[in-house]
């Protein structure tokens, strides 16, 4: 899983996309960090192995210019700097951050679709970054063997279409695949927006005194909010410094509510408390998925985003924050432990 976030506002995004994954990389994250902007049509990407406070050393705010943004922390999956994001298009016009891949290609005639589009995107050259020999966790197989990462095959065949013309929205329903989880776009072609596939996730906008914000938790937010604006699952979002346009993603799709989360928080407590000291991770694995039907268990990590924030205000639930080894041993990273109060 990941924690995505997005900014635009009237001062550099950077210092704030920084300050907004550093405030919740540690939920679900913290073993890859990424940021994008662009600035006169120019792509400016930077990434890092290990957690946001890796990549404040290794690379300076003025290497990302520009007021717009998008950013990416994400878990232990394995992979090299190419499996961190964000990702972007072949003409680098298009960039993506995306959450999770869970119940993507849940059936063979999904699977069977994004291999078609793997290969005629091949076929026309198409260069796969996150490519690699052998097996991996969480990747799509090609026909010779390879893995490539399925939100690198989605965001081509995106860009795709995009280029020829098509919306970002069309793009998505034309190529007929889920994005991953949600996946959050920014274009060189569209630069004053940011555009929302929530497939089966969450991803709340936050309009505050310096900007609009996109989180993946409240835990994010220091400001006052002027408003707060939860993408519902099964919708494409379009998102300005002051607005959010909102429509149906895929017809014959329900919607999942992600608010009504009271149901599951005397289940997270009680876990807790026989469990004290588990991760987030532990909790909606243990406490959560269980309880949802089958089809439904995958979005059980953002339900237990909801029911988090909501346990931290009520001061019912605390967190502390320790550090456990990086990608391959090294870096230390961020990772919440969890009491009851």
């Amino acid at each position: 899983m990941c924690m995505i976030a997005g900014y635009i506002g009237s001062t550099e995004a950077a210092p704030h996309l920084i300050e907004m994954i550093r405030l919740q990389e540690f939920i679900f994250g913290g073993f890859y960090s990424g940021i994008g902007t662009f600035k006169d049509g120019v792509l400016h990407r930077r990434r890092s192995v290990g957690a946001i406070s890796s990549f404040v050393r290794e690379h300076a705010v003025s290497e990302l210019p520009r007021s717009i943004g998008i950013a990416h922390s994400r878990t232990n999956d394995g992979g090299g700097i190419e499996w961190a994001q964000p990702r972007f298009d072949a003409s680098e016009e298009l960039a993506c951050v995306g959450v999770g891949i869970g119940g993507i290609f849940s059936s063979s005639s999904q699977t069977d679709r994004i291999l078609a589009l793997a290969d005629s995107l091949l076929k026309e050259g198409v260069t796969f970054r996150t490519r690699v020999a052998g097996n991996k966790k969480n990747g799509l197989k090609l026909p010779n063997g390879d893995v490539v990462h399925g939100g690198d095959v989605f965001l081509h065949g995106v860009a795709r279409l995009y280029r020829q013309g098509h919306s970002i929205v069309n793009s998505i329903r034309t190529i007929k695949l889920p994005s991953e989880s949600v996946s959050l776009f920014l274009s060189s072609k569209e630069p004053d927006k940011l555009f929302v596939a929530n497939h089966n996730s969450r991803l709340l906008v936050v309009k505050t005194d310096s900007g609009t914000r996109l989180v993946s938790s409240l835990l994010a937010i220091t400001e006052r909010p002027d408003w707060i604006v939860e993408i519902p699952s099964n919708t494409f979002a379009v998102v300005t410094g002051d607005s959010v346009n909102l429509e149906v993603l895929w017809e014959n799709e329900d919607r999942f509510d992600f608010t009504t989360s009271s149901t599951f928080s005397s289940k997270v407590l009680e876990y807790i408390k026989q469990n004290p000291g588990a991760t987030w991770w532990e909790t909606v694995t243990n406490a959560i998925a269980p309880t949802l039907p089958q089809d439904k268990a995958n979005m059980s990590f953002a339900l237990g985003l909801s029911i988090l924030e909501n346990l931290v205000r009520e001061t019912t639930l605390r967190y502390e924050i320790k550090d456990v080894a990086g990608v391959e041993g090294q870096f230390p990273v961020p990772q919440m432990i969890l009491f009851c109060n």
